[in-house]
């Protein structure tokens, strides 16, 4: 069990990171939002938005798999969830 767990056992420990900063992030945005005033509108249109970027990302994920390999798309999506919420503390605007 332990030789088929090592390969991965990185690749498990950095997911369980990423969604833990992603749960984070879901609390923390809309609460952020509260306190700059912005309507509940935006701050549920917000909500709306990071679960259809996510749904998009399934869909369009195994095309990029495929296309340059998943270590590389990795690579590039952690690194993309990793910027964004720096741009959310830096620009205060419902859009971004």
């Amino acid at each position: 069990m332990k030789k088929a767990l090592a390969p991965v056992a990185t690749l498990l420990i950095g997911v369980s990171i990423l969604l833990t900063g992603q749960g984070l992030q879901g609390t923390l945005l809309p609460v952020r939002a509260v306190l700059e005033e912005f309507s509940t509108l935006s701050i549920a249109i917000m909500g709306a938005a990071y679960f259809f970027g996510f749904t998009l990302g399934c869909i369009k994920g195994g095309e990029l798999v495929k296309r340059v390999g998943h270590v590389r798309v990795f690579l590039a999506m952690t690194s993309l969830a990793s910027a964004v919420p720096l741009l959310h503390g830096m620009v205060l605007d419902p859009i971004t």
